[in-house]
């Protein structure tokens, strides 16, 4: 399944069929629709606001692994993570 265009502005992996209906990818895709403008519904707004809230207060960021169960989850913000997400380093192909 190709990435969604919103959802590859903040998160440039595909995501395995599994962790498709994952929270974290859903509010991935909602950081990164209100970043390029779109307007969220209030309920949307309010679930990302909460969510926000607690990835910055745990000074955490989302890690996604495809070979595991979950695929998603939150690790403690490393020096290199500038962004919600932790951004794997990339190996030689």
């Amino acid at each position: 399944m190709a990435i969604d265009e919103h959802l590859a502005t903040l998160f440039p992996r595909e995501v395995v069929p599994r962790h498709e209906n994952h929270d974290f990818k859903a509010l991935l895709h909602l950081e990164a629709r209100r970043r390029s403008g779109e307007t969220l519904t209030p309920d949307d707004a309010q679930r990302l606001e909460r969510w926000l809230h607690e990835v910055h207060s745990l000074n955490a960021v989302v890690h996604y692994d495809p070979e595991t169960l979950s695929g998603f989850f939150l690790l403690p913000r490393l020096a290199g993570d500038d962004d919600l997400i932790h951004r794997p380093e990339r190996t030689a192909p």
